[in-house]
This record gives C-alpha cells, sequence and structure tokens, in this order.
C-alpha cells in the first residue's frame, strides 16, 4: 500500500510542478502579448503546446496511480481523489489535501491567465481585421479552415492598384 500511496503524491506533485509551468509561460505570453512581440508569443504558443502535452501524460499517471491505490482498499477505480482521501492513513491526508487544493488553485489560475491571453489575442486580430478593411474596403476577410488553410480567394476583376486608387 505504501508504494502505490508514494506513487500517488509523487504523481500529485508532478501535476502541480507542470501546470505551475504552464502558469509560469502563459505569463510570459502575457507580456510578449503586452509588448506585441509577435515572434516571441509564436515561440511561447509552441512550449504552451508541448507542456500542455505533457499535463495530458502527467494526468493520466495520476489517473491511473489513483485507480490503484482505490484498489487497494478494494474501493471502486472511479472513485474520487476526495473520496480516496478519506481512507488513508490520517498521518498522510494534511499532504494531500494540500497537494489536491493547490493543483485545484493552479488550474483556475491557469484556465484565468489563458482567458486573458485570448481575450487579448483576439483584440489584436479584431484591429488588425480593421486595418485590413480600411486597406483593401470590399475584400473578404481571411478566414482559415481547421487544418490551417485559407480557402481560395475568387479574382474580384480589379488590380490591387486599382483597389488602393
Amino acid at each position: 500500500m505504501k508504494d502505490k500511496l508514494d506513487a500517488f503524491i509523487e504523481a500529485l506533485r508532478e501535476e502541480l510542478k507542470e501546470y505551475g509551468g504552464l502558469l509560469a509561460l502563459l505569463e510570459e505570453q502575457q507580456d510578449q502579448l503586452i509588448r506585441r512581440a509577435a515572434d516571441e508569443v509564436l515561440n511561447t504558443v509552441t512550449s504552451i503546446d508541448v507542456r500542455t502535452t505533457a499535463i495530458q501524460q502527467v494526468r493520466n499517471r495520476r489517473e491511473r496511480s489513483r485507480a490503484d491505490l482505490a484498489a487497494v482498499y478494494e474501493l471502486s477505480p472511479e472513485a474520487t481523489v476526495l473520496e480516496l482521501v478519506g481512507w488513508l492513513p490520517e498521518t498522510r491526508r494534511p499532504l494531500l489535501r494540500a497537494l489536491i487544493d493547490e493543483n485545484n488553485a493552479l488550474v483556475i489560475r491557469v484556465r484565468e491567465r489563458a482567458q486573458q491571453n485570448h481575450l487579448l489575442l483576439s483584440h489584436s486580430l479584431s484591429l488588425m481585421q480593421r486595418f485590413f478593411n480600411a486597406l483593401f474596403p470590399g475584400s473578404r476577410p481571411l478566414v482559415y479552415s481547421e487544418d490551417g488553410f485559407a480557402p481560395p480567394t475568387p479574382a474580384t476583376g480589379h488590380s490591387l492598384y486599382d483597389a488602393v486608387g
């Protein structure tokens, strides 16, 4: 039982570390967005994507550890973390509750920061769209599909010079 409990605690710690790293990246990205450092934002997006994948892997490990620990106490494999804590040794409960609370708090902060960054990016895109519409009135907005390609634009019959002039 001790090995299963230690594995679960370690999985919670790893998850906490990954969420902390993601929050730091999102804060860095927000600073870059405010400074309008487009190249840096693109690099940060890649780092955030890598970190998100790592978080998913750590979450999966934590879920396997939780299910393994639940089996030790003959609980349902779907038993929640909070249900499980009640079965664990009294001496380990404060540590587990602290790790769970800290993970939950970080998830909330990550979500808030990601939403703020999304709003900043949306605002930037909106400003660029207004600029584009002012520069090229009557043109269709460029919208990308889910696979990252833009649909072909039909010829308007006007040259760029005519549109600008």
